[in-house]
């Protein structure tokens, strides 16, 4: 593959921009006399942005005044063929191998095909865990570990005895061991569960070639005598002879045919942590967020039973050489025309419809909400697709929960589940189906009090207006300016501290507003306070206890009141202030509580490891005294 990398840097051509059709041909053709080993032709491909223009020719003049040739793929893909006398190689959209060297092609086609997770997997459990003894067998494999070691990973990447010719160093293992066999035999008995390795590694090739001979339907197969020399000896090894191992491509091909054995296979997928396996019901139910509850549809319809059209596996485009080899064999017929599907980054193989979709975000394993950036759609039985690009007047998406289409040994993947989880844990969104607008799930966020910094949700660092909202009933302002003190002296009483708002906002959404749902309208009577406001109010308060002033810091840059959260002074009119104290208790996460009598205002705070601390103010001559609240 790498070989293949150097050769399309050198041989690039772009052929849209050829207005007269016989130089268009002229020019392929010349280029791919000069290719060696083979010719990567790429060109632009039509969409309903590419046809506006001003036709000419076979082609449009554009804007600028340039001539464009605009091909479909399998357009793009018949003219290549009928050129060059040869069967190009889709590998992305618009791009194109042909390549001369048959040797290439084959090891091209077969690299397309392996999982090579599986040897290093294999390599990586065969190692002892413990030192082995000091002995004459032990000295002989130190002597000689680098060498025994690429022996066993040929062994199990091949999956089959290799052959002398494809062991790095032979001359040097006869040497020590006399003959390979011998140096096989030897390496295979310093390992742990060495046969049941070596039986994992032969079925992993041996789907690997299944897949590989299922290829051969939709093409020229070549002649037994052009495979490569190790492919011949897969063959031979696999299957006994050419005919044998074609029938079994065959027969993994007929079997994707079958939506049951898909569906099968999909289940097994995802049981093993290869994507996300969604079952969704023909006609779901539709609410503001997306899709409604399915869980609750399913148990309508009796649980798993029904057939669900829409059902799909979604998965990274990475994960697809590690799928069952039918779904591989599935995923490959839809990509006959496409190419490459790791160009995009999700495939989403719909079981039922004969349909893939690949999708490709911005930085999707760099991002925790990557945006959807273009959707392919693969119409399997009409072996063409279509193309949806996001920007523009079709804002991209966000994608939610990117976990669920990953698998655990990927780059951030930890994190990913992580940021997953608490974005799911605030609780303030509804993600299933596609989840919210991007618009609208910043909004949400930032009210609430949220950023994102990497892959961790941090609360917000920013000073909000005071007219803003601060949970469903209130804005900062009516928390901020609810005291009698602050009404006569005009202070500005406004939060300096970033936390200070975030606990005002938790504050609101935590208490006041269920506190509101269930009895209706309350009247605040105190609420935040400032340093500044704090001096000025009179009688006995304590800011270094009761949570009034918030977040804020005194002169030394240390918080006033140790206890952080957020606090306010309420009554609800009509309304046994006791009876009301009872209730909070019983239903809200509150820090510390204070009942100062059945018609006066109730003080309650809140923080985020709420102590649940209720207090029962009771007269004792001209001071109150706290005293446990009886419920």
């Amino acid at each position: 593959m790498e070989s293949i990398g150097k050769i399309v840097a050198q041989h690039l051509y772009v052929i849209n921009v050829i207005e007269d059709p016989v130089e268009r041909l002229e020019a392929l053709q010349g280029a791919y006399v000069l290719a060696e080993e083979l010719l990567v032709v790429s060109a632009m491909l039509a969409n309903p942005e590419s046809i506006r223009g001003v036709p000419y020719g076979d082609g449009v003049l554009t804007a600028r005044n340039t001539f464009q040739k605009y091909y479909t793929q399998a357009e793009l893909c018949c003219w290549l063929a009928e050129a060059l006398d040869a069967e190009p190689v889709p590998v992305a959209p618009g791009i194109f191998y042909v390549f001369k060297n048959q040797d290439l092609e084959q090891r091209f086609l077969l690299g397309r095909q392996e999982n090579r997770r599986n040897v290093v997997k294999f390599t990586r459990l065969s190692r002892p865990d413990q030192p082995l003894p000091a002995d004459k067998a032990n000295a002989k494999y130190q002597a000689c570990q680098a060498v025994l070691e690429a022996l066993w990973e040929t062994r199990i990447s091949l999956g089959r005895l290799p052959d002398r010719s494809e062991i790095t160093d032979a001359e040097a293992l006869v040497q020590h061991f006399v003959s390979i066999p011998a140096a096989l035999r030897f390496i295979q008995s310093r390992k742990e569960n060495a046969e049941a390795i070596l039986e994992q590694a032969r079925l992993s090739r041996l789907d690997n070639l299944r897949v590989y001979c299922a290829d051969f339907q939709f093409r020229q197969r070549p002649a037994y005598r052009h495979l490569e020399a190790g492919l011949q000896r897969d063959i031979k090894a696999f299957f006994g002879d050419y005919r044998q191992a074609l029938e079994a491509g065959k027969a993994l091909l007929f079997a994707a045919g079958h939506p049951e054995t898909i569906a099968a296979a999909c289940r097994v997928a995802s049981e093993q942590g290869l994507g996300w396996l969604e079952e969704i019901p023909p006609n779901p139910p539709f609410s503001k967020g997306g899709i409604g509850n399915l869980e609750t549809h399913n148990l309508a319809k009796g649980g798993q039973g029904g057939i669900y059209e829409n059902q799909s596996l979604q998965l990274h485009t990475s994960l697809i050489p590690q799928l069952p080899p039918v779904l591989r064999v599935y995923v490959a017929c839809g990509l006959k025309l496409y190419g490459d599907p790791e160009s995009a980054d999700l495939i989403k193989i719909h079981i039922r419809s004969g349909k893939l979709t690949l999708l490709c975000f911005d930085d999707f394993l760099g991002k925790p909400l990557p945006r959807l950036l273009q959707r392919v759609k693969l119409k399997l039985r009409e072996q063409d697709f279509d193309v949806f690009e996001y920007g523009g007047e079709h804002t991209p998406p966000y994608l939610y929960r990117k976990s669920r289409f990953l698998n655990e040994e990927m780059s951030n993947y930890a994190e990913q589940l992580a940021f997953d989880e608490a974005l799911e844990n605030l609780k303030l969104f509804n993600l299933d189906g596609y989840g919210p607008k991007p618009a609208d799930f910043d909004t949400r966020l930032a009210a609430a009090r949220w950023s994102i910094v990497d892959f961790i949700l941090v609360r917000s660092q920013n000073l909000p207006s005071p007219d803003s909202p601060c949970g469903r009933h209130f804005t900062y302002r009516q928390l901020i300016e609810c005291g009698a003190t602050q009404a006569q002296t005009g202070l500005p009483n406004l939060p300096k501290q970033p936390g200070s708002y975030t606990a005002l906002y938790d504050l609101a959404v935590n208490i006041l507003d269920p506190l509101i749902d269930y009895y209706g309208p309350i009247r605040l009577t105190y609420g935040f306070s400032s340093p500044e406001l704090a001096r000025r109010i009179p009688g006995r308060i304590a800011p270094k206890l009761d949570q009034h002033v918030s977040c804020e810091l005194n002169r030394k840059g240390e918080p006033v009141c140790p206890r952080l959260g957020a606090a306010v002074d309420f009554i609800v009119e009509d309304e046994d202030m006791e009876e009301v104290a009872r209730w909070v208790i019983a239903n809200l996460p509150y820090d510390r509580l204070y009942c100062y009598g059945k018609g006066r205002p109730i003080h309650v705070s809140y923080s985020e490891t709420p102590a649940k601390e209720a207090w029962e103010m009771r007269k004792a001559g001209e001071k109150r005294v706290p005293a446990m609240f009886k419920t």
